[in-house]
């Protein structure tokens, strides 16, 4: 019984282990002062950001994250993007509209990349793998 306790916590820790190694990044952005037509915004248009990322320089994009409605910097969990996979990143953001619910092109393009030892406790591959 001792031992399938022991088990248990070290299969646990082991978990907990992988859980800490989420890649957070920092995002920071100028935020428009006016519309592409020139107007300025109000104050009273709140505008939301939405972060769109892929591997490939130049797109194409997947939506992200939709959750950037504070000023910026702001510091997200990259994991459920990046997964278990190491690689580079590229992402441009856009700014949506609260009144129009109008949303703006790409910003300028901004990457990060993302190592084997950031992603925690990734086995290395084997070794010296032949065929006969």
């Amino acid at each position: 019984m001792k031992r399938h306790l022991r088990i248990v916590v070290v299969l646990i820790l082991l978990g907990s282990l992988t859980i800490q190694a989420d890649p957070f990044k920092e995002w920071n952005w100028a935020e428009p002062t006016e519309y592409e037509n020139n107007v300025p915004i109000p104050s009273g248009d709140d505008l939301t950001y939405t972060l769109y990322c892929g591997t490939t320089e130049g797109g194409p994009y997947d939506a992200f994250s939709t959750n950037m409605d504070k000023p910026p910097p702001q510091n997200i969990d990259m994991a459920p993007l990046v997964g278990n996979n190491p690689g580079t990143y590229y992402c441009v953001a856009t700014a949506r509209s609260s009144i129009y619910g109008t949303e703006s092109g790409f910003s300028n393009e901004a990457n990060f990349t993302v190592t084997s030892g950031d992603l925690g406790y990734v086995p290395r591959p084997p070794d010296n793998l032949t065929l006969q």
